[in-house]
């Protein structure tokens, strides 16, 4: 044998020694214990020891695995963290992690304020605060870190006296007022000086003179020719010509719009139209002039012909029509169905109408048809009765016999016969109600009719009635 002691710590030791061997039996080894997965290794195993496990340990509500379980080590648990009352938990505490605690946010007095407030598991959150900058607002209490500004509403306005009167010059003309608040707080502020810089508030002529009695300068204002001095002495607005006129085959830019002096309405001829008929001309202009008229009022849009001027490019007839032209288009002609013919039989009649034929402009109309059509037809009689012939008479015979008769019909034109009968009969027992018997008389054969008891043979010589007990023979009158 060989020995290799010093090899045995390189290898993982699997089973352990339970009886050591003897001079005559083998060592009994045991299968090493394998710690669970939520065990952990108390004591190692040795070539003669099993291995001992304990059940690691649970962290209980409120605790967190601060040195994690390992094959030989128990897991260590730790209390989590409580945060501050300035603080949040930022990231709060799990299986494995400690809570996070993170500093309150502390909102700036004055700017913003917290609209939500810190909680153990929430930041505060800042907002602006409210500035009270409506037209009809102001702060009634200060924004502070922790509350919003109140905000309250001006109920009342400013006041102010009349205005001064405008100073006389044709330059720069200022005019004041004063402003007054009969509260806290006033809404609706308004200027409290006015300038006109131009001509001395005249919009285009302007003078100072003397007004009398006191002989104070004074501005007078006047207008251009072609404007109008408005009723606030100072503005002038241009004389009016009134609305752009509508003009026959004619389109305007300012269609609809009120012309005023210096304003020009462009007109544009319709297609097929131009200037007085002219061909290449199809534009021209209506200024509004200083006396409040329209000037070029001669000018208007004609029809061109374009059949005369070669415009047409026709290979046919050309028409002018006003505003174009037209090349004679020829087309057959289109008919409508036949109507019934009426009436149905006899001498009739049936037609149908020509519709709108596709010529156009002065074009033929060809494949030209009649639209009447004429027949006579016979009409079925339907007034005749059926003709029925005469029967052969019947045999002198017992046996029963059918016989038949012809029929014909003399109705014409496909018509009909009426009164139809039937063209066979049909005899039993030789007619006889009760008894037959075939007989011959006077070398003939014959039929002979009996009645059975009770009953006697009617004048027909055929027919069995009823015999009547007070029958009266002719010996007994």
């Amino acid at each position: 044998m060989h020995s290799v002691p010093a090899l045995l710590p390189l290898f993982t030791i699997r089973r352990y020694e339970i009886t050591p061997p003897g001079s005559d039996t083998d060592r009994v080894c045991r299968a090493i214990t394998k710690c669970g997965a939520d065990q952990f290794e108390d004591v190692a195993p040795t070539a003669s020891t099993d291995r001992v496990c304990l059940d690691s340990t649970t962290c209980g509500g409120g605790e967190f695995e601060a040195v994690p379980l390992t094959a030989s080590a128990d897991r260590a648990c730790s209390t989590c963290r409580i945060c501050s009352s300035s603080q949040y938990a930022n990231s709060a505490c799990t299986a494995n992690s400690n809570t996070v605690c993170a500093s309150c946010t502390v909102c700036e007095a004055g700017v913003t304020y917290a609209s939500t407030p810190c909680t153990t598991g929430a930041d505060s959150d800042c907002a602006p605060c409210s500035l009270c900058d409506g037209p009809d607002q102001f702060v009634s209490s200060a924004c502070t870190s922790n509350a919003d500004a109140t905000c309250s509403d001006i109920t009342t306005d400013f006041t102010y006296s009349e205005w001064s009167e405008w100073s006389a010059s044709c330059a720069t003309q200022r005019r004041t007022r004063k402003q007054q608040c009969k509260d806290r707080a006033c809404k609706n502020p308004q200027p409290t000086e006015e300038q006109r810089s131009v001509n001395g508030g005249c919009e285009q002529l302007c003078s100072v003179i003397p007004i009398a009695p006191l002989g104070n300068p004074a501005v007078v204002c006047d207008c251009h020719d072609g404007f109008l001095l408005q009723t606030d002495k100072a503005t002038c607005t241009p004389r009016s010509c009134g609305a752009t006129p509508s003009l026959p085959h004619a389109t305007a830019d300012t269609a609809g719009t009120e012309l005023t002096f210096g304003m020009a309405a462009v007109f544009s001829c319709d297609i097929g139209y131009g200037l007085s008929g002219l061909t290449d001309t199809r534009t021209f202009s209506r200024t509004c002039q200083a006396d409040g008229t329209l000037g070029n009022t001669g000018a208007v849009c004609e029809d061109i012909n374009e059949c005369s001027s070669g415009l047409d490019n026709c290979a046919t007839a050309c028409t002018n029509l006003d505003g174009s032209h037209c090349c004679a288009v020829n087309a057959d002609a289109e008919y409508s169905q036949w109507s019934p013919w009426a009436p149905s039989c006899g001498p009739a009649v049936r037609t149908r109408s020509q519709l709108a034929c596709a010529a156009t402009c002065g074009g033929l109309c060809l494949n030209q048809q009649s639209v009447r059509e004429d027949r006579t037809t016979c009409c079925p009689d339907n007034t005749q009765p059926f003709i029925y012939g005469e029967y052969q008479p019947f045999q002198a015979s017992c046996q029963r016999q059918e016989r038949t008769r012809p029929e014909s019909c003399a109705a014409t034109c496909g018509g009909s016969c009426h009164s139809k009968q039937d063209t066979s009969e049909v005899l039993e027992n030789g007619g006889c109600m009760h008894a037959c018997l075939e007989t011959v008389s006077a070398g003939f054969p014959t039929v002979v009719c009996s009645c059975d008891g009770g009953f006697d043979l009617a004048p027909d010589g055929k027919t069995c009635i009823t015999s009547s007990p007070c029958k009266v023979s002719a010996s007994e009158d």
